[in-house]
């Protein structure tokens, strides 16, 4: 059996077994999901976050006029200015609990993947431990590949680049820039994740995991490649999953809304809307769990297999037989 077809199937029987792993990947996914499918995601699609920047800096929040309307609509109604700002302060401080949760999360994946392959105990309270142990290693690796993806897809930005010439040479350059700066950016996650595992695993501090990273990765480049277009294909493959599972669960029961609001009954309207809501959630949970915790452990098998035995890639096993 070939090493990946072992470390995928360790990393589905370890989500499926280990119950509390499913916790760990909801949050993980939100400010720790590296891959490969989410940076090609948000190098395509990322425009429409800038296009929300630009518009946030258009409405005028980082101007002195702001500010100076907004104390003298404090001075006319000191209450509902009050509870704006508590609301406000609410929504920062559960942003930053979140993101919080989310590192500690991928923490714990990966500390509680690597104990049970490596036989050693493993649970929910280990897991938070060892997140919360190595919260800043761990966000700032995650902050790192986030910096770069972000000033990618803003290099990458049509408006930027091309602004309104286009022709052949100025398309050639952005398609080359574009491959330069997607294989830079799928080389650096691979470097983090392993980095992160060696914090986790190995106990090693954030330079020297980072250089042994790099290290481990230029050793086993094209194993760890064929390792992420593995995971790459079944993160599409999830993704149909999820479109197909959206549309036979939800929309029958928007079809019934419809056919009910038209016959005059809100009632039952409302239960099939609220139905739709919490089955949409639900599936959507379920699978970012999935993909987030069965990843984030395949790569951590990855990284054992490579320390502990060595590896050789599928394509190199092809070439040898021949």
């Amino acid at each position: 059996m070939s090493i990946h077809r072992t470390i995928l199937k360790q990393s589905w029987k370890n989500f499926w077994q280990k119950k509390y792993l499913w916790f760990f990947g909801i949050f993980a996914s939100f400010f720790c999901g590296i891959s490969s499918f989410e940076i090609s995601y948000n190098l395509f699609f990322g425009q429409n976050e800038l296009q929300q920047i630009k518009s946030l800096f258009n409405t005028g929040i980082f101007t002195l006029n702001f500010y100076i309307n907004f104390f003298k609509l404090f001075i006319e109604k000191p209450l509902q200015v009050i509870l704006v700002l508590f609301i406000v302060f609410f929504a920062i401080a559960l942003f930053f609990f979140i993101i919080w949760l989310s590192v500690i999360s991928k923490g714990a994946i990966i500390k509680n993947t690597a104990s049970v392959k490596l036989e050693e105990q493993n649970n929910f309270k280990i897991g938070i431990e060892t997140g919360i142990r190595n919260f800043w290693p761990i966000f700032s690796f995650s902050l790192i590949i986030k910096i770069f993806t972000f000033v990618s897809f803003i290099l990458l930005s049509w408006d930027l680049i091309l602004n309104e010439g286009r022709n052949i040479l100025t398309n050639l350059l952005y398609s080359v820039i574009f491959v330069f700066i997607t294989s830079f950016l799928i080389i650096l996650s691979f470097v983090v994740e392993y980095s992160m595992n060696y914090v986790i695993i190995k106990k090693y501090n954030f330079i020297n995991s980072l250089t042994n990273a790099f290290s481990l990765f230029k050793k086993n480049w094209l194993i760890t490649l064929e390792m992420g277009f593995l995971l790459y294909f079944i993160n599409i493959f999830v993704a149909l999953v999820y479109i197909l599972t959206i549309t036979i669960a939800i929309v029958p029961l928007l079809l019934s809304a419809f056919i009910l609001i038209k016959a005059g009954s809100m009632i039952l309207f409302s239960i099939m809307i609220t139905l739709a809501i919490l089955l949409f959630f639900l599936i959507s949970i379920v699978l970012i769990s999935f993909i987030t915790s069965f990843q984030t452990g395949a790569n951590s098998i990855l990284f054992i297999e490579l320390l502990t035995k060595g590896g050789t890639s599928k394509i190199m096993r092809i070439f040898n037989k021949n």
